[in-house]
């Protein structure tokens, strides 16, 4: 099951109640939620959920307005879940360092990242084989 829910500014209660679907959920496999003003808030709850959610292999996360706060609970619950894909828009250094380590591949389009930040994923690619990113 594929859930597409892109710009529909459900916000951080929305992301609230998507959480406790996602918890339960056993057959959903990608979730696009690009464009919805979740925030921070919204996104520590998704994290809580996908921490338990089994199914879930993709996600897009884009144009949420998640900082470093936000990515931060997002890395954590990518360490332990299923998720192998992720693009996030407007990502910053910090989070992008944060989030990068979980994953096998993530869309990097329209974001902030320094010519340093650029460097550490050379290094990064260089000992996780299996992660591949798109520009």
């Amino acid at each position: 099951m594929y859930l597409y829910l892109h710009y529909n500014e459900i916000g951080e209660e929305g992301a609230k109640s998507l959480s406790q679907l996602l918890e339960k959920n056993g057959t959903l496999l990608e979730l696009n939620l690009c464009g919805n003003s979740i925030g921070d808030k919204g996104a520590q709850y998704l994290a809580q959920a996908l921490e338990k959610n089994e199914t879930l292999t993709k996600m897009d996360l884009g144009s949420n307005g998640i900082s470093d706060e936000g990515a931060k609970h997002i890395a954590k619950c990518l360490q332990n879940n299923k998720v192998t894909h992720s693009s996030s828009h407007q990502l910053y250094d910090e989070s992008l360092r944060y989030i990068i380590q979980a994953l096998e591949s993530m869309g990097l389009y329209i974001n902030e990242i320094s010519a340093e930040t650029i460097e550490e994923i050379k290094e990064i690619l260089k000992t996780n084989e299996k992660l591949t990113i798109t520009w």
